[in-house]
């Protein structure tokens, strides 16, 4: 873990101290949150409001702390000018134009049926080649969070569950624990284990699932054939352990929501097996000249698809077939308290921060760190062709539920 620079340090010392698990909330002054809005060395992973005041979380490596200062809509507003990635989910209105001769506009989006997904994409272009790719969201807000609000934990998880299908793992253990945290629940030894192993099992499927869908745009189609048999059968044998092939709703505040049938664990753990020879035509040539511009990308989810299934198969195998005496559930104390949690995902950590009063959410924020991908695509959008621009973005475009919230 890398230490935070030393003017870091010093303004948090002067913080006051607000108790949280498993880091205390620094309540910075409105001076001090402006300093750290100019400092260098670290990032915001996430930012949002809280009755009266603006929380954050502040991350360096593996290093995450949540601070907090008053201010309402102008501090948030002077830390999204100086942090411009976490105005991503904010941007509503006319796209911004590029001028010069022969530019011309492309749209993108779920009403023309080019993309799936709740989002709308303007690209800006001359010829063939890409000048400006901008990104509009909004088209399908659910009011999550309000929907968590007031209710209890165990109550809440399935909002936190449906946020985005394809890291509902993710979302729910990131929930899971900062419900944990907020409670001071102590689970049994046998619950994080199997729960890591659902979180790696389900971003080895998003891994594969992105490279199919890079390899049917490729003209690769027995590839991606072969990618999305592999991701079916992970699918199909997790089903046959916890109850639903995303795994949805198993991961629960205190536990595990139903007893897995760890029996038909050996028939997963089989098939996370051969996800690693199923890959190894990636690094044939007749294979990789066909993505020849995207090999850095395609050779980072390769391997984030072998290795996460090499994790969830260490985790899943320290269970045997035979029941377990431990619970697989537990009761969260109905008190008051306030904590974070995280748990990995295909594309970075999803946050969460929660706050019970009396053993129900006072307040309750999720974020995916992952989201910056849609910046960078943005950034390295300029001087590719249209199509170099779409097999990216294909590859490296994440999940988008987290915008509607």
């Amino acid at each position: 873990m890398t230490a935070p620079p030393d003017d870091l340090v010093a303004l948090l010392s002067r913080a006051a101290i607000e108790p949280a698990a498993p880091e205390p909330l620094r309540v910075l002054t409105p001076q001090d949150w402006a300093n750290l809005a100019t400092m260098q060395g670290y990032q915001l992973a996430a930012l949002w409001l809280e009755h009266d005041r603006v929380l954050g979380l502040v991350l360096l490596d593996d290093w995450v702390l949540p601070v907090a200062t008053i201010g309402g809509e102008s501090a948030i507003a002077l830390m999204r000018s100086a942090h411009p990635a976490l105005a991503l989910a904010q941007r509503h209105g006319d796209f911004p134009e590029a001028s010069g001769e022969g530019i011309y506009q492309i749209g993108e989006g779920p009403v023309g049926g080019v993309i799936a997904e709740p989002m709308h994409r303007r690209l800006h272009l001359a010829g063939d080649c890409v000048v400006r790719a901008d990104h509009r969201f909004g088209y399908a807000h659910r009011g999550i969070l309000a929907l968590i609000g007031g209710k209890s934990p165990r109550a809440a998880a399935r909002f936190a569950a449906r946020i985005a299908g394809v890291s509902a793992v993710a979302h729910s253990l990131a929930f899971a624990r900062a419900a944990e945290a907020a409670s001071g629940a102590v689970l049994p030894a046998q619950i994080e284990p199997l729960r890591d192993g659902m979180a790696a099992a389900e971003r080895c499927v998003a891994a594969l699932l992105a490279l199919a869908r890079l390899a049917e745009i490729c003209a690769a189609p027995r590839l991606a054939a072969t990618l999305i048999a592999l991701r079916t059968d992970i699918a199909n044998a997790a089903e046959q352990i916890f109850y639903h092939r995303l795994m949805m709703d198993m991961v629960v505040p205190g536990g595990i929501d139903t007893v897995p049938r760890l029996s038909a664990l050996p028939s997963l753990i089989a098939i996370l097996q051969s996800v690693r020879p199923a890959l190894q035509r990636f690094g044939a040539w007749r294979w990789r000249r066909r993505w020849a511009d995207l090999a850095a990308p395609v050779r980072l989810r390769v391997w984030q698809a072998i290795h996460a299934a090499e994790a969830a198969c260490a985790s899943f195998a320290r269970f045997g077939a035979a029941p377990s005496t431990e619970p697989w559930l537990v009761a969260l104390p109905s008190i008051s308290g306030a904590g974070f949690g995280q748990a990995p995902g295909l594309d970075g950590p999803v946050y969460c921060w929660m706050r019970l009063e009396a053993g129900f959410i006072d307040s309750c924020a999720i974020a995916n760190a992952g989201l910056a991908a849609i910046a960078s695509l943005e950034s390295t959008a300029p001087g590719l062709t249209r199509v170099a621009f779409e097999r990216r973005a294909t590859l490296l475009m994440p999940p988008i539920g987290m915008i509607d919230l």
